[in-house]
């Protein structure tokens, strides 16, 4: 067995969830994180700057004899990965695959749903990568440059405090419970699945359609103000469109 540690390297914190995977499935592993919190976002830079930063990452990286290294941001899996393997000779793996892997195998109609940096969605990879593993797949991408900074700073765990202080948030984006997220996704061609934290957070940019619902700014106000959480809308796909009502509501009515 090889002794030489792993490297992974992020553009911040977010990359520690690789850490505790790898951990996970290879406890005896060294690991090396290097976390480049000094220059965090990387989703809003250009290519040849996302080029640069990443050199350094890995060549910092290498200083510590490595046998591979794992990059954990998905901005630079999109757009540097393979020039890096070109240029370096210690293996190089980055999050593209897996997560396209992942979500072909997961998806019972052949549409997925990204969300990532403004990099990421530009690259195009995830869509390259899913056409490759399942032929025809439909991808659904929006890019979400403020959801960096919210991981990056905790902010999932002080929710309310700081939509107080980044207010516009709440304007254009809608919260909503539903049992079928997938379905009601593959009818909204301008929605993006938000991920664990919430089920069901919608952006309210169908066109020509007002979604009825709460947003963020009104739940936040209860939350902090109330110590309450209001009754969520629920939306559901039926007969090729989105439903909404409210509970004890009757939603045909």
């Amino acid at each position: 067995m090889d002794p030489r540690p792993i490297g992974v390297f992020d553009s911040g914190f977010g990359g520690l969830t690789a850490v505790r995977q790898l951990r996970r499935i290879m406890p005896s592993e060294t690991i090396i994180y290097f976390g480049d919190t000094a220059r965090v976002p990387y989703g809003n830079r250009s290519r040849d700057t996302l080029l640069r930063y990443a050199r350094q990452d890995v060549a910092f990286l290498r200083t510590f004899d490595l046998k591979a290294i794992v990059i954990a941001c998905g901005t630079v899996s999109t757009t540097a990965l393979d020039t890096l393997r070109q240029q370096y000779a210690v293996p190089l793996y980055g999050v593209v695959e897996p997560a396209a892997r992942a979500a072909a195998h997961r998806t019972k109609n052949g549409k997925v749903g990204l969300i990532g940096t403004q990099a990421t969605i530009r690259s195009g990879a995830y869509e390259r990568a899913l056409d490759a593993l399942r032929p025809g797949t439909q991808v659904t991408a929006r890019a979400c440059p403020l959801f960096v900074p919210l991981v990056e700073n905790g902010r999932w765990q002080e929710f309310l405090s700081w939509l107080k202080q980044e207010p516009f948030m709440g304007e254009n984006v809608y919260l909503f419970s539903t049992e079928d997220p997938e379905a009601v996704l593959a009818l909204d061609g301008e929605g993006s699945s938000m991920g664990e934290f919430l089920t069901g957070l919608l952006e309210n940019r169908l066109p020509g359609q007002q979604k009825e619902g709460v947003t963020l700014r009104q739940v936040y106000h209860l939350w902090y103000q109330e110590g309450a959480l209001m009754h969520l809308p629920v939306i559901k796909a039926e007969n090729d469109s989105i439903q909404v009502f409210f509970p004890g509501e009757n939603k045909d009515g």
